[in-house]
């Protein structure tokens, strides 16, 4: 009997050995695998290709001096005017339609004042838009530049 309970005593040690190994194992594994994952995502991140932005289409309608609509004396706007567009084959129709735009953008400074214009130049910027599309059917303006502005 003694060698039966020698044998009862290995099998219980070695069952206990058994679970430290598959502890030690089972963790292993999934230290790997946070290592491999990590590696995956780092490499992935650092060397995608970020899209190349596409090349904004400018166009530039030149300067215009106008009178504002101010009462209380006479003033004037001189400035620059550059626009953004959506595509390539609307700078074709807006240099066919370039004597109407101007005018309309001319119209639109007249009826502004100095206060209207130093007050919220985004919704100047949002009105000439709107206004442009009106003539343009080849794409849309999608911005509006105003540089080189003098109020007088």
């Amino acid at each position: 009997m003694a060698g039966g309970e020698t044998v009862a005593v290995s099998k219980n040690a070695g069952s206990k050995n058994n679970g430290k190994a598959i502890f030690i194992a089972v963790g292993l594994v999934a230290v790997l695998f946070i290592v491999i994952m990590g590696f995956f995502l780092v490499t992935k991140t650092s060397g995608a290709t970020k899209p190349v932005p596409e090349k904004a289409i400018l166009h530039d309608m030149g300067e215009f001096t106008t009178n504002l609509s101010d009462i209380s004396q006479l003033k004037y706007i001189k400035v620059k005017v550059v626009l953004k567009l959506d595509n390539a084959k609307l700078e074709n129709e807006i240099k066919d339609q370039e004597p109407i735009l101007q005018d309309s953008l001319i119209g639109l400074l007249n009826s502004k004042t100095s206060t209207d214009i130093m007050d919220d130049r985004s919704k100047l910027k949002s009105e000439a838009i709107t206004l442009l599309n009106r003539h343009l059917t080849a794409g849309k303006v999608i911005d509006i530049y105003f540089s080189d502005l003098v109020m007088q």
